[in-house]
């Protein structure tokens, strides 16, 4: 099996192949593992998370919330990601925030719901408080392929924070009830009230 070549990237070290050996990254809370030995030859990603005092905040915060950590993490992310899409309206992100929470608390669904849909927004929806979770020195969160490629460019620990985790679930509901991404929904939802004003 081959070694692990690093990449650092934007304070993010991106791994490939083989078994972690140990790493000076500027990021000390993220790293993103990217197997290329995955079943049928498809690359896997996974973000590796160390614990730390955020982190273990943001873990508590996410189980007040009723989440599980692992939905956590990649709400977190796309969270994130919306952040930097709408930066690009020009907007300061207090004014994003308020403009897309306001548009959050009044969503309404806009196309019938296909059954995935439908049984995720349950999900998002009925939540219940859990006891916060015993974080293990390291943890591997799984990635979808669209969102293992947007982090690979920027991604910081300062995504992943206790602060975002009630706004995320509010704009993830609001852009499930839509059928779009987080970020897709943001940009729609901006775009229009520009338009509007």
């Amino acid at each position: 099996m081959h070694p692990y070549r690093l990449t650092e990237t934007s304070g993010l070290t991106r791994i490939f192949g083989g078994v972690s050996g140990p790493a000076r990254t500027q990021s000390p809370e993220l790293k993103l593992v990217e197997s290329s030995g995955a079943a049928g030859g498809h690359e896997e990603s996974a973000l590796l998370l160390f614990r730390s005092p955020r982190l273990e905040r943001f873990a508590s915060a996410a189980a007040a919330e009723g989440l599980q950590f692992d939905e956590a993490v990649r709400l977190a992310l796309e969270h994130g990601l919306a952040l930097k899409d709408v930066a690009a309206f020009g907007l300061d992100a207090d004014t994003a925030r308020r403009l897309l929470n306001r548009a959050a608390a009044g969503s309404r669904a806009s196309r019938p719901l296909g059954d995935a849909d439908a049984a995720y927004l349950r999900r998002l929806t009925h939540r219940s408080k859990m006891p916060p979770p015993s974080l293990p020195q390291s943890i591997k969160v799984k990635l979808d392929e669209r969102t293992s490629t947007r982090v690979r460019d920027s991604l910081s620990e300062s995504a992943i924070r206790p602060a975002v985790v009630e706004e995320m679930v509010f704009w993830k509901t609001a852009a499930t009830l839509e059928g779009r991404t987080m970020s897709e929904w943001a940009l729609h939802t901006l775009a229009h009230s520009r338009r509007a004003a």
